[in-house]
């Protein structure tokens, strides 16, 4: 979908600010993931997500804990994350969701995909996330 085109996917944290993830692969499974994500957010409780790409092998677990949710990486490679887990406040965290999951949809509609029509894409775009 986005492979081929100037659409970046990053993510950092936890002693690397990028994580050198690509948009083929490694996005679509933290897409694959972000309506759970959100939703577990939303909801404050426990949810994980699986960044299972050969190379990445994180899991990422998001805690609410009173007005900030705190974020645990598990890595199953030899990279150790430093540190373990980093606290984002509440807010912050839900509107990097919701932006993320606009942005996709958008570049998603402007690339031409058909996809971009199909839920939860365009719920997405039009910011019902």
């Amino acid at each position: 979908m986005l492979a081929g085109t100037d659409c970046s996917f990053h993510i950092g944290g936890f002693g690397r600010s990028d994580w050198g993830l690509d948009v083929e692969y490694d996005m679509s499974a933290f897409v694959e993931q972000l309506p759970e994500l959100l939703a577990g957010v939303r909801e404050r409780r426990l949810v994980e997500v699986d960044l299972y790409p050969p190379g990445v092998e994180r899991t990422l677990e998001f805690d609410p804990t009173g007005d900030s949710v705190d974020i645990r990486c598990l890595s199953r490679t030899d990279w150790t994350p430093d540190p373990v887990v980093e606290t984002i406040e509440f807010a912050e965290l839900e509107q990097m969701l919701v932006d993320t999951a606009v942005n996709i949809a958008n570049a998603l509609t402007a690339s031409g995909s058909t996809i971009s029509r199909l839920a939860p894409f365009s719920d997405w775009q039009r910011r019902v996330v």
